[in-house]
């Protein structure tokens, strides 16, 4: 039985299914997140809501804590390869203090691991490393280990199986946007980062969809600027008609409802980070619709996935061409889909906590 600091910066399915997952294997777990973080549970898990700012203040307060609780392993969730200043000064308080173990699960690299990156220097040192995918895993070969004996493994996000809907009817504004429509069969489609939505290589495989489907683009625009919004909605109309439109930030019942009527959601040619995919192939399963997605992001899940089945995967380096094709040889319907394909597996749902318990059994404590 060891002590474990779990840190992660909220409580989400991921971070709280690993922390009850390490709890379950007669660990103690004291969970470290952000302040009025919060779950209902029956896990004997102490959450320590202590980060307001995540600030080298607050940590240097925590530090009289983190020296006395006699931690044996402390566990940072990483969403991304960037520290903020209290993860920073707890990763180096933790590397310089003996006898403690470090695992730290990174989710995705977006800045890269160059050396002026502290996260580079957490993994180097770390005794347990954990990657979403085996290609973000490969990513970590040129590092400078310092543990010859580090230990590594694949955990991805885990899938969201739970959520808050209730059976009522449509809100105006599902409603009105299925007037939007004007009765044509319509796919999902996230609206993605300023950069991704002007970048030429994102509109092709839009036009080619656009041929045959009225798109929605959930998301809104009100974080960008004035002349953001116009170029997009400029060059959108351009390409696209007026066979588009903007959903506006939706709740989680409003979300649900528009995927269960439309007629998929496209995710191909996005780069999502390996959460944030995790998450829409779980409101995907749960609304029962038709995930269309390319070859890359299918190394997320591997086993998942099948062609013409349970959803549509298509090469991401001639995307707009597959989607062309398949437009012209008119999509016939999936035999299965993402719902059942996950009812069946449920050895893919276990993969990741049977790897996590996995790599802490050959764990050195010391």
């Amino acid at each position: 039985m060891a002590k474990i600091l779990f840190v992660s910066e909220k409580i989400n399915d991921t971070s709280w299914t690993l922390a009850t997952a390490l709890k379950s294997n007669n660990n103690e777990v004291l969970f470290l997140t952000s302040h009025g973080q919060n779950v209902q549970t029956e896990q004997n898990i102490q959450i320590l809501g202590y980060f307001k700012k995540w600030s080298t203040l607050e940590a240097l307060r925590f530090l009289p804590m983190l020296l006395t609780a006699k931690i044996d392993i402390v566990h940072f969730l990483l969403e991304t390869d960037n520290l903020n200043a209290a993860q920073s000064f707890l990763s180096t308080a933790c590397l310089a203090l003996p006898r403690l173990a470090i695992s730290t699960s990174l989710l995705n690299i977006s800045n890269g691991l160059t050396r002026k990156n502290p996260v580079r220097y957490l993994l180097e040192r770390s005794d347990l490393v954990t990657a979403p995918t085996v290609d973000m895993l490969a990513q970590l070969r040129g590092l400078n280990v310092k543990n010859l004996k580090q230990l590594r493994g694949v955990i991805p996000p885990i899938i969201p199986s739970k959520y808050e809907i209730q059976d009522k009817e449509t809100s105006g504004r599902i409603a009105h946007l299925l007037v939007s429509t004007e009765k044509k069969d319509f796919i999902i489609v996230p609206l993605q980062s300023r950069e991704y939505q002007s970048h030429e290589l994102a509109l092709p495989p839009l036009i080619a969809l656009s041929k045959k489907f009225f798109l929605i683009f959930q998301g809104s625009l009100q974080d960008w600027t004035v002349s953001e919004r116009k170029l997009w909605e400029k060059v959108t109309t351009e390409k696209l008609g007026h066979n588009w439109c903007l959903s506006g930030n939706l709740d989680t019942q409003e979300e649900n409802d528009l995927l269960e009527k439309s007629c998929g959601l496209f995710l191909a040619g996005h780069d999502l980070p390996p959460l944030k995919m995790t998450q829409w192939l779980g409101r995907s399963a749960h609304s029962g619709t038709t995930l269309i997605v390319d070859d890359r992001q299918t190394r997320l899940y591997p086993g998942l996935w099948e062609h013409q089945k349970n959803s549509w995967v298509f090469s991401r380096v001639d995307l707009a061409s597959e989607i062309e094709r398949w437009i012209e040889s008119g999509p016939p319907s999936l035999s299965s889909n993402l719902t059942e394909s996950l009812r069946l597996r449920q050895d893919l749902l276990d993969a990741p906590l049977n790897e996590l318990h996995r790599l802490y059994n050959r764990l050195p404590l010391f």
